[in-house]
């Protein structure tokens, strides 16, 4: 019996495929971690959306029209500024029940990131909010000159890229949600 080896060609064969085997599983693996990226990415935006939505809720049900003669809820297309009633009393007993504190929204265009309350910087690909007075619907807002708290607050958030204007408006956002000031949808029976 004799033993045979394996001919060059046989090896270069085997090497052959062997490369295209690990070609194959080096781009899946890459295109693996960049799905995860995207849903990570995708992830950290919803976020961005969701801590602004919930600020917004909050200020229309706690948030209060003035501080010290000035607008306690004040906004525009891209930002919000507004004080809220907290719902302890602050540290400071000088201040006791009657408590404020400031939340701010700053929505950055040039970065396509959204700041909340001088935090970290969330990625969002762009942010328009409008404001009801109970009349109109209105692209700024500020309590102390209409006299109250906006009825309802629109948020338009998209995930990705940016409005480069205002005619663009026809794409429709990833989430879109209208918040209102309790009860104050309601007709009266």
């Amino acid at each position: 019996m004799s033993r045979r080896g394996f001919t060059l060609l046989e090896v270069m064969l085997a090497l052959v495929i062997l490369m295209a085997l690990l070609a194959v599983m080096s781009q899946f693996t890459w295109s693996l971690g960049q799905g995860q990226q995207r849903a990570l990415d995708r992830l950290d935006r919803q976020a961005a959306i969701d801590a602004i939505i919930d600020r917004v809720s909050l200020a229309l049900d706690t948030g209060t029209a003035s501080v010290q003669g000035g607008a306690g809820f004040r906004g525009d297309s891209t930002s919000l500024h507004m004080f809220l009633s907290q719902d302890r009393p602050d540290s400071s007993h000088a201040k006791g029940l009657g408590a404020q504190r400031a939340i701010d929204i700053e929505f950055d265009q040039q970065k396509h990131a959204v700041q909340v309350s001088g935090g970290e910087m969330l990625p969002l690909g762009d942010l328009r909010l409008r404001f009801y007075n109970g009349e109109q619907w209105q692209d700024s807002f500020d309590s102390v000159e209409e006299g109250g708290l906006p009825t309802a607050v629109l948020v338009e958030a998209w995930l990705h890229g940016g409005l480069a204007d205002a005619s663009e408006a026809d794409i429709p956002p990833d989430r879109r949600r209208v918040m209102t000031v309790v009860g104050a949808w309601r007709q009266s029976p």
